[in-house]
């Protein structure tokens, strides 16, 4: 991560004629699951928040990089109807969240059509570093809070691969509006073994989000 951000510093200071330079700040919704959701029960996909800084790298002919420092929520969620010992539902649910967070820094390259209005499609990786990882349980009863920290047992570094549809509007020569659509699948098992030692557990969903850039040029 550190050679990344070492690399696109000395992107800022090269000769920028035919390229424009972009920062930004973004947000939007992550919807997340894993791999393994049906090893217990059915499951619901997790509604977390994204958001962060971004840079992007355009060249004259439409190419472009770039870079962004997110915070995303991932996970997901299992809705438990709790029965009898004979099969015979106890009138209640038992909800669980899965809630992973991470700090994500997505690198992606790609092509864009347009002038003002802008369409934008691009590739890249997404290499991840564990913030939290924790279960929360309510239900019962008297619906009551079950917390369980699990930071132990996640792995730290979780790294992943996404495909983006978006699309800006050049508000001015400074400014521009810009929404997105990602796709993102992660390749490691973000679960340490032997937690569950014969599975493994892999983050994917997709993000909608929105922000506005700058031009440094």
């Amino acid at each position: 991560m550190k050679k990344t951000i070492i690399v696109l510093i000395l992107l800022s200071t090269l000769p920028v004629f035919g390229q424009t330079h972009f920062i930004g700040v973004k947000g939007g919704l992550n919807l997340t699951n894993n791999t393994a959701g049906n090893m217990f029960h059915p499951d619901t996909y997790r509604a977390g928040f994204t958001g962060g800084l971004s840079y992007d790298y355009i060249f004259k002919n439409n190419i472009n990089i770039g870079v962004a420092l997110l915070y995303a929520q991932k996970g997901n969620k299992l809705d438990l109807n709790l029965t009898d010992q004979y099969g015979n539902s106890l009138g209640n649910n038992l909800v669980i969240n899965y809630n992973y967070d991470y700090i994500s820094l997505p690198i992606k390259a790609g092509y864009s059509i347009g002038d003002k209005l802008k369409g934008v499609l691009n590739l890249g990786v997404v290499p991840s570093l564990s913030v939290s990882a924790k279960t929360v349980a309510h239900g019962f009863k008297d619906n009551s809070l079950i917390g369980l920290d699990l930071n132990d047992q996640i792995s730290k570094f979780d790294f992943g691969a996404l495909i983006e549809v978006g699309g800006s509007y050049k508000l001015n020569q400074k400014f521009l509006l810009v929404a997105s659509i990602d796709l993102q699948k992660s390749f490691t098992n973000f679960i340490k073994d032997p937690f569950f030692p014969d599975h493994r557990l892999t983050h994917y969903g997709v993000t909608f989000s929105a922000g506005l850039k700058y031009a440094l040029k």
